[in-house]
């Protein structure tokens, strides 16, 4: 008896402290890390989560780890176009979106936010042109819609200047 009540201390010891990995995701990711320094996924997920808090800078050097170990990752590469878009870099989004797309031509949320890259910088032809890609692909994508409806405004107004 004595034998099983200390199997049962032990064993209900290890589950605490363990546990104490799943007290939240950035936790739970970072263990997973330390655990295996080669987990793609989990630096990938590291990074959605600081980018979530806004973190942008942050979020690029666990989505570049996560491209060291899976080179050519689609959502990877996504991830820092949104990222270096968040920090106001649009060249550089757009390389990272262009690329989604020529490894995932399928993505669309990536011709979504190509699209918006496009329109900061004033080429709205082609932001146009990814919002109908973004929409043959995903014909519900309300986020696309709205943003094709803006885009194609500013495309009537400036052919009306002209």
């Amino acid at each position: 008896m004595a034998g099983c009540a200390a199997l049962l201390l032990a064993l209900g010891g290890a589950a605490w402290q363990r546990s104490r990995a799943f007290t939240g995701l950035e936790v739970l990711w970072h263990d997973t890390l330390r655990k295996n320094p080669s987990a793609w996924l989990a630096y990938n997920n590291l990074g959605n989560l600081y980018l979530g808090q806004g973190k942008n800078a942050e979020a690029m050097q666990y989505f570049e780890k996560a491209l060291q170990f899976r080179p050519g990752l689609p959502m990877a590469l996504y991830n820092m176009g949104v990222a270096s878009s968040g920090l106001g870099r649009l060249d550089e989004a757009r390389g990272y979106y262009e690329e989604t797309l020529r490894r995932a031509p399928a993505f669309a949320a990536a011709h979504n936010n190509l699209a918006n890259v496009y329109l900061r910088q004033g080429r709205i032809e082609q932001a146009i042109e990814h919002y109908e890609k973004a929409l043959a692909l995903v014909p519900n994508y309300q986020e696309a819609r709205q943003n094709l409806n803006v885009a194609r405004n500013l495309a009537g107004s400036q052919e009306a200047v002209h």
